[in-house]
């Protein structure tokens, strides 16, 4: 036990394959975001 083993890792060695999925997407402005980039709060994402 050496090191911590990621999710796709642990996977693999279970002989699956990791995959992932978009379930949805949008454009949002959020200030939050917004700052964290050092960009106008109107800023779209």
């Amino acid at each position: 036990m050496g090191r911590l083993k990621g999710l796709t890792e642990e996977m693999r060695e279970l002989g699956m394959r990791p995959s992932t999925r978009v379930l949805e997407r949008a454009i949002v402005q959020d200030r939050i975001v917004s700052s964290i980039f050092g960009r106008p709060s109107t800023a779209s994402f």
